[in-house]
Parts: structure tokens; sequence; C-alpha cells
């Protein structure tokens, strides 16, 4: 079934033309949009094949506009910018920027739609050429970004901090990536959008890094490609075959064995710190003064959701580590997360605004340096006072433990209760 009414936009109003004759600000005009998920229409896929293929166009004839159908492939392909929303009345108006599909230097288009809180789409622009036929993909991109939001079950939940960037994740700006970490395949309108949980670098990782132009020609001697760097009057072979300057002598000198500290292995010895290498990568990647420990702390606030934080705890005995140190699990961890850990992550900011509402002030912080000790680190989820500190656990409910008394009953929990109060277990893994 198509839409009750055909829109006529004006520069300032949208007029409907059906039975009844209906007359709403145009978007444009409105000025408190709001990002908030709750808001959302509950439009499935239905509504989107009445709007753009069975509705009427500006011509009296059904739009047919099949190519719609596909935009869910401005979702995956992360090109489309935060939704934000108003209410005028009873119908929805949601706008967002997107990216054109085909190129990355065009400006972007913003693309808006108006809808019942049901779902149904009333009429659609957008700032493309395309727009001024009341429906385009940068539009149905919008849509499609509402109708995966509400089937994944986000738009039901509260507002926090987890819908935020879900709505932020889906535009970004694009780093290359090696091929293996691309995913050539066609998506299918089912499928849910991918968010990455970790910021990404802008570097390519594994790349790699020579000390000195005798070690980028060793390497190259080693490689398969060395034919490419013997073509005579190329890049390559210019590089190959290039002389240091005495500046870049110089400091290599200088520098002593730091090649030898980065990339080459040594044997195992005692804890006295009279081997050489050990004692320069100390002072390389793990001392630091209280200045560099400010900066590290400031900087990693993000804590899982930074690079930086996880590079900084692979050089330290953390506080969630030391139990399992020194073990290998440390330095190439396997684990990536299961569901009661990503359940715990979406509760922690609902945990931390309950504590604040009962009036305890929480200082956020990242990666906390010991100055004395800096090989020892810790990033508590808050500070409380000079005495106190901060972390959250969310428990998942199963069928056999529902609530936290049972939960805390579990023969692996970490935590007990001891005359009405919780106590650390000293044999688990935070004891």
């Amino acid at each position: 079934m198509s839409t009750s009414h055909r829109w006529s936009h004006g520069p300032d109003y949208l007029t409907s033309t059906g039975d009844r004759t209906v007359k709403v600000p145009h978007p444009s005009t409105l000025t408190e949009w709001v990002d908030d998920m709750k808001l959302w229409p509950d439009v499935s896929y239905v509504d989107i094949i009445n709007y753009f293929v069975l509705s009427e166009g500006v011509d009296g004839e059904t739009l047919r506009n099949y190519k719609s159908t596909e935009a869910y492939n401005y979702l995956h392909s992360n090109k489309i910018g935060k939704i934000l929303c108003t209410k005028y009345n009873e119908f929805i108006f949601l706008k967002a920027e997107v990216e054109p599909s085909q190129s990355i230097n065009k400006p972007k288009q913003l693309a808006w739609i108006m809808t019942r809180p049901i779902g149904i789409i009333e009429t659609v622009g957008c700032s493309c050429i395309a727009g001024l036929g009341k429906s385009c993909s940068h539009a149905a991109a919008v849509i499609w970004k509402v109708q995966n939001a509400v089937v994944s079950g986000k738009t039901g939940l509260a507002c926090t901090d987890t819908q935020r960037r879900w709505n932020e994740g889906t535009s970004k700006n694009l780093q290359p990536k090696r091929l293996s970490q691309i995913h050539f395949r066609h998506h299918k309108a089912e499928d849910e959008y991918e968010e990455e949980t970790r910021a990404v670098g802008s570097q390519l990782p594994n790349t790699p890094q020579y000390q000195s132009h005798k070690d980028f020609r060793e390497s190259v001697d080693k490689s398969l490609t060395k034919p490419l760097f013997l073509l005579k009057n190329t890049l390559l072979e210019k590089c190959y075959n290039a002389t240091p300057s005495a500046e870049q002598q110089g400091r290599s000198k200088e520098q002593g064995t730091i090649n030898d500290l980065t990339f080459l292995s040594h044997q195992n010895h005692d804890s006295d710190l009279s081997c050489v290498k050990c004692q320069k990568f100390y002072q390389a990647y793990v001392s630091m003064d209280g200045k560099q420990a400010d900066t590290l702390e400031l900087e990693t606030r993000g804590q899982s959701a930074s690079d930086l934080w996880h590079s900084s705890r692979k050089l330290r005995i953390t506080a969630s580590s030391a139990k399992k140190v020194p073990v290998r699990e440390h330095f190439y961890p396997s684990f990536r997360g299961n569901y009661a850990t990503n359940y715990g992550k979406e509760k922690e900011e609902t945990a931390c605004n309950q504590l604040k509402e009962q009036g305890m002030n929480i200082t956020h912080t990242g990666t906390i340096v010991c100055g004395a000790e800096p090989w020892l680190s810790a990033s508590p989820d808050g500070i409380i006072n000079s005495c106190e500190l901060l972390e959250m656990k969310c428990p998942v409910p199963n069928k056999n433990h529902q609530t936290l008394s049972e939960l805390l009953s579990q023969r692996f929990s970490d935590f007990k209760v001891v005359d009405g109060k919780l106590e650390v277990q000293k044999t688990g893994s935070w004891g």
C-alpha cells in the first residue's frame, strides 16, 4: 500500500495534495534537531518498498526506484553521517549527510525524510539532483540505517553512549587497508551493520622499519622482490643503491645497537638489569617522567577504544594482568571478548550514571603509570577520592542465577559477600 498523501515541496513548507490539506514546515526551517535514537520511527522493509517503489512520483506514476532497495550498501560502506531527528505534530523528521557512492572528492549530500512514528514514509528530499524527484539513493540510505537500527533492537534502548557511538560510526574518514583486511562480499538487506569496537590507527600495521641503510639492504637481499630493486633507473634501484649522508651515519653510530634492541631477540637472564639491551629498551619505551606520564593518562582516557592504551599495557604489568605475568597471554592475547564482556562494556555507562545520581563524584582516567616503578600501571574505571578507586562489573544474569546475590554465589565469582560486605577473592583474577 502506498502513502496516502502526495506532497509538494516549497522553500518554507511541505503541502499535501491528497484528500485533506496538510501544511508542515520544510525541514530546512526547523532548528531543534537532536541525536536521540529513541525518537526514531519504527521503519520496516515494507515501509521502504511502499514509498520508494509503490508510491506515486511527481508525474503521477509509481516511483519504481528499485535502486533505492540496495541503498543499504551506503550503510555497510560507512558513508552515512550522524542522523538527527525532530518531531512536528504527528510527523518525525530525520536528516543526515551522505557521501557520494562513487567519489571521495565530491561534497556530501544532505538527505532528509518525513515519516510517521509507526514507520510510514510520507516524503523525502535531498540536496542532490535526484532529490527534486522526492526519491534518491541518499535518502534511501538514511532510512535503511534507521531500519537496520530498528531490526537490531537499538532504538528501544535507553539513550547511552553505546547508541551514540553506533549512530556516529557509520561515517568516517576511510584509511588505506591491506587486501587481507578488506571483505570482498555483497551485503544483503537483512545484514546488520558491523561497527568497529576499537579505534583504527591511520598507519598500516606490520610495516617494516629500518634503523640504517645497511639493514634496509640486508632485508631486500633476503626478499623475493630483490630483482625489482635492481631495475636500472627506477626509484627502487635508487633507494637500494643510495649513499647515506654523513649526518645519518653519525646518528647511527650515536644510537649504537638500537636496531639490535628493537628487532633482535636475546637470551633469558636474571633481573639485575645488567643487560645493555634491556637497559636501553627500558629507557626508550618504559621509563617516563611525570610530564610524559600525565600525557599518556590524558591520551588514553578512551581506554579500550584507544590503540595507545593497548600498546602501553603490553609494556607494563597492569592491575588486571598482574596475576598472569609472566605468561604468553599477556604479550599475545588471544581473548577478543565475548557476550559477557560486551554486555559489561554496554552497561558501564548506565552503572556509572546511577552512582553519580547517588551523589558520588567520579573522575575518569586513562592509563596511570607508577612514577617510581614505570613498569607498573593501572586503568581504573574511575577515581572516587585519594583512598578509593572505582572498578565496575556488570555480571550477566542467566537461567540459574537471576539475582545479584545468586551471581555472587557462583563458584568462579571474583567477589564474595562476607558479613554483608563485598570482598575480592584472594584466589580470583583480581586477588
